[in-house]
């Protein structure tokens, strides 16, 4: 237990090739913080090779570890994950803050290949990598938000979350914000790979102010996505950090693109105070990246009211664009259309 004190450079370990330290738990359980703690951080770490992190490392073997109020894991660094690695079959409970970590490769602030919870106080921010800037999540993984992602950076892919593989991410009650990606994804990146494992937005998430350089400021991918309950997608931009052109959210829909990729699946109702912006340009460069354009009184039939919450971007092509429409089996998914748009 790191019960009001400091880990600086954490501890070196030769055998493994790593240089300046970071903490590793195998086969067991490690609380950073206590009930009555005030302070306490795990920062400086670095390691040289890949499959560690600078900060903290739940290994192999169902370790479980928990960061606790008031605990920060901050300004550690390495090639695969900054802050915290989660290996497959472990757990991490994250209630503090995890910010200012830097993963060259990817994984800022978490690299998660097991399961990771960020709950309501939990904090991941500022956080850098060429991929999943805040988190990148792998095969066979569960990630949850409560809390908040926000002021991550990727010079990539997922300024917040990059979401590959076989795996899911649920975002219930939280936040993701003022994330940065310099190609797709400033807030999220969705490259789930098959259908049902991707991104699930359900009640009260918020995803706001996220920006990408190309496409996608708020979400952006291929894979499985779903809504339910409150949902925000609104106020995400395209191009530079000072843009104005909004972009919340785009799928890819190039002939190869898979079914699941091109619908929105409602698991639940969507309830009033949802709004969720879907991008209507074809990219600046690759016109099988588009989204869907919602039109007032486009389609009727909806189910459960869903699209009124759906709102039109920008439009850059008038004559073609991917269009949200209710298809005979009742789902909401991204078709292509020629239309004269108003």
């Amino acid at each position: 237990i790191l019960d009001g004190k400091n880990i600086s450079r954490g501890f070196e370990d030769a055998s493994s090739g790593t240089k300046d330290g970071m903490v590793i738990i195998n086969d067991g359980t490690l609380t950073l913080g206590s009930p009555t703690q005030t302070g306490g951080t795990v920062t400086g770490g670095y390691v040289s090779v890949t499959g560690f992190a600078g900060g903290v490392n739940v290994g192999l073997g169902n370790s479980s570890a928990k960061l606790t109020n008031y605990i920060t894991i901050s300004s550690n660094k390495s090639a695969t994950a900054g802050g915290v690695y989660v290996a497959y079959g472990s757990v991490f409970d994250n209630y503090g803050r995890i910010e200012y970590n830097t993963g060259n490769l990817y994984g800022g602030g978490v690299n998660c290949n097991g399961t990771f919870t960020n709950y309501s106080t939990g904090v991941i921010a500022n956080n850098k990598a060429r991929n999943g800037g805040g988190i990148i999540i792998g095969s066979n993984s569960v990630a949850t938000n409560y809390g908040v992602i926000s002021n991550n950076t990727a010079t990539n892919n997922g300024g917040g979350v990059d979401v590959n593989g076989y795996t899911s991410l649920f975002i219930n009650g939280g936040t993701i914000n003022n994330n940065r990606a310099e190609y797709s994804g400033g807030g999220i990146s969705n490259g789930g790979s098959n259908d049902g494992y991707g991104v699930k937005l359900l009640d009260n998430t918020v995803i706001t102010g996220n920006t990408a350089a190309n496409y996608g400021g708020g979400v952006c991918g291929t894979g499985y996505l779903s809504m339910s309950g409150k949902v925000i997608i609104t106020d995400n931009k395209r191009g530079s950090v000072n843009s104005t052109v909004t972009d919340n959210l785009k799928v890819y829909m190039s002939p190869n693109s898979p079914r699941y990729s091109k619908l929105i699946k409602l698991e639940g109702a969507l309830l009033e105070g949802s709004l969720i912006g879907v991008n209507g340009t074809e990219g600046p460069s690759d016109s099988t990246c588009a989204a869907g354009v919602i039109t007032q009184g486009y389609q009727t039939g909806v189910p459960s009211g869903a699209l009124k919450y759906f709102i039109k971007d920008g439009i850059q092509d008038k004559s073609k664009g991917y269009v949200l429409i209710v298809n005979q089996s009742n789902e909401l998914e991204f078709v292509e259309h020629s239309h004269s748009w108003t």
